[in-house]
Order: structure tokens, then sequence, then C-alpha cells
């Protein structure tokens, strides 16, 4: 006779094929010939750490990572890239400020560090409200829209989570 505790499945289910496929066994990445094909089809070090961590950080550790990395691209501009032409060009691509400066941080910085940002972002929309605007008024009405906005969401809150 067999009891319950013998015929019950663990508690924890064996792994898929898909997912025994995926994990490679101890010492795998060892071998550093196997550290070069795995790198060979990502084109910089950042996309390849992502990917496959555990071959970049044997790769790593056993200071392979320049060797098996060297058909790699930098994935950085060199020094004096950014010209104030270039920012320029970068600029372009955006509408606003804060958009660039999150889109490209380093034409960003450069431009900002330079005193170049007016006048690079001379074409960019203006995403503030214009001196004056915020008299004792609006500020009062901004608040009481606020206000009920807040008071909305606790109603829609309470409706969700009672």
């Amino acid at each position: 006779m067999t009891s319950d505790q013998d015929t019950k499945k663990p508690s924890c289910p064996a792994p898929t094929s898909r997912e025994r496929s995926k994990r490679k066994p101890r010492g795998y990445w060892n071998d550093k010939e196997r550290c070069r094909e795995d790198a060979k089809g990502y084109d910089t070090k950042n996309a390849w750490r992502k990917v496959s961590s555990g071959a970049y950080t044997v790769a790593l550790k056993n200071g392979w990572l320049d060797e098996v990395c060297a058909h790699m691209s930098r994935g950085c501009k060199p020094a004096g890239y950014w010209t104030k032409e270039r920012c320029h060009e970068e600029a372009l691509k955006y509408q606003f400020k804060v958009d660039f400066s999150k889109g490209c941080t380093s034409a960003y910085s450069i431009a900002h560090r330079n005193g170049w940002l007016d006048e690079i972002c001379g074409h960019m929309v203006i995403h503030c409200k214009p001196v004056g605007y915020w008299t004792k008024k609006n500020c009062h009405n901004k608040k009481i829209s606020a206000d009920r906005t807040i008071a909305i969401s606790k109603r829609a809150c309470s409706i969700v989570f009672s």
C-alpha cells in the first residue's frame, strides 16, 4: 500500500525542455573558444552582457573580455565627436528639450556645457507657461482643479478596492 505522500507530485515542477535548454552545465563557459563563438553574435559588449551574462562574466573574470570582444564596436562616440554642428543635427530630431536630454544625453550635455543649447534648440516647442502666467488667480484655479482630480481619483480607488 502506498500512502498519500508517496503519490503526491513534488511541489516544485520539473523544468521544461525549453528551460533546460537555456541553462548551461556548470563550467560550460570556462572554454575561451566557446565564449568567443558566443560573443560573435553581438555588436557591443553591453548587448552581449544583457543576453548572455554567464559567458560575459566568465570572460571578464578570466581576463578574456577584450580578446573575445575585439570585433565589437565601443558603443559610444569617440572624444571630440560632438561638435556644435553634430549636436544641432541631433537636436533637430526632437521637439522638446526634455526629449533631447533623455534621447541623446551625451549631445545634450556637451551642448549645455558649451552654451549651445539655446541656439541648437531654437526650433523646439517651449514646454512652460509664459512669464506672468502664474498669477494668484491662476494658481488658485489650478489648486481647485487639482483638488477635484484628487477627489475623483480617491472615489475611483474606493470603488475599485471596496
